[in-house]
């Protein structure tokens, strides 16, 4: 756990509430695992490091139910350790009954079991710390007038040769589809566009939402304040990406509609539980 938050506050938790009740992490991440676990797990915590560049370069998350053989084994071996960390999905529970003096996690926890039993506190924990930024005031108080919809475009490293074929990106055609499914279940919907491409979203608009009431995002907003405004609109048309995704999840609208695709990475059995079950699903070509 203090690792985790370590993690996150190195980079931008400390402009959030949640920085008023940890500790930002100031030593290097071996010295504060070397000082905080076993010999036993300090020596599995480094080798998997390199196993993740090694062996388990190409693999794919896999559940741990669906583990066969000596993946399985040292994913046994690991937890029995409390050392519970990707590739392999964590286990559904936390057993943590033996009263283990220290637990290491790593892992992407793009799942929301992990957060569903607290998320009124998470919402709290994500409130930016400074005030609402003057060139987007009125902006907020728009969103929390209408039906406000968030629309997340994301484009940037996607478009790469990189990540090209191991990420979907979500086209126009998946947007219009996305808009019009949102104007199916929303009445008077009014449409944000935020994006990593402003000069791109800009034209997005003025292609498919020229005949609706739409406005993008300002220039030049901090990660925190992206996150406030996001996450204040009610419903969302989201990319698949992590961003988006969070957007959506702190969103605390009670009759909150959610657009996402049906699947998350091309060429994947893994079920992402990303997507969840209560989303109008888009589907994308596998």
């Amino acid at each position: 756990e203090d690792a985790l938050q370590g993690k996150f506050l190195h980079g931008q938790l400390e402009y959030f509430k949640a920085s008023e009740h940890y500790q930002k992490l100031l030593e290097s991440e071996s010295k504060f695992i070397l000082k905080r676990h076993s010999i036993l797990q300090s020596i599995l915590i480094f080798s998997n490091a390199i196993f993740r560049k090694t062996i388990f370069k190409n693999s794919s998350v896999s559940k741990y139910e669906e583990l066969t053989g000596s993946a399985k084994k040292y994913a046994d071996f690991l937890y029995k350790n409390h050392v519970w960390m990707y590739p392999f999905e964590v286990k559904s529970y936390f057993d943590l009954s033996n009263n283990a003096k220290s637990v290491f996690f790593r892992d992407f926890f793009e799942n929301p079991k992990y957060f569903k039993d607290f998320q009124a506190e998470l919402i709290d924990d994500l409130t930016p710390l400074k005030p609402i930024l003057k060139q987007n005031e009125l902006l907020f108080k728009k969103m929390a007038e209408t039906q406000s919809v968030c629309i997340t475009i994301r484009r940037g490293d996607f478009l790469s040769d990189k990540y090209k074929s191991a990420h979907f990106l979500t086209d126009d055609a998946y947007f219009v589809k996305g808009i019009a499914a949102i104007k199916e279940v929303v009445d008077n919907p009014v449409f944000f566009v935020f994006s990593d491409d402003l000069e791109y979203a800009a034209e997005f608009t003025q292609k498919f939402l020229k005949d609706d009431e739409f406005f993008v995002e300002t220039p030049d907003n901090p990660v925190w304040e992206k996150l406030r405004l996001g996450s204040a609109c009610k419903h969302f048309i989201i990319s698949n990406s992590t961003f988006s995704w969070w957007l959506q999840f702190l969103g605390s609208y009670e009759n909150k509609k959610v657009v996402g695709p049906n699947i998350w990475k091309p060429n994947t059995k893994y079920d992402n539980p990303l997507i969840q079950d209560d989303w109008i699903k888009i589907k994308m070509d596998s």
